[in-house]
């Protein structure tokens, strides 16, 4: 378990450098639009890579519910986070 917390901030330091770096020239927006289907196409291809894609099915409507208001909530802090990278002064 404790490998797993300092896994989640070496990549988020990671995630929080590349975005500031990538930034630089380019509008947080599609940045972020990148960075999404990127995202999309890993984790499908790890829920297919497991075989895990037949329990979609068997989601609940207030598991739905929940997954797609946390979906919305994430790319709203994508937002919030990439216009903060923008705006922040450089320091690499």
């Amino acid at each position: 378990m404790d490998s797993f917390c300092i896994f989640i901030g070496i990549f988020a330091g990671i995630t929080a450098i590349l975005a500031k770096c990538g930034l630089q020239k380019t509008d947080s927006n599609i940045a972020m639009a990148i960075r999404r289907i990127i995202v999309l196409l890993f984790s499908w291809g790890i829920v297919f890579c497991i075989g895990s894609q037949a329990e979609i099915s068997s989601l609940t409507l207030k598991t739905w519910c929940f997954l797609i208001l946390s979906g919305i909530a994430q790319v709203l802090h994508g937002f919030v986070i990439l216009e903060l990278f923008k705006t922040a002064p450089q320091v690499l």
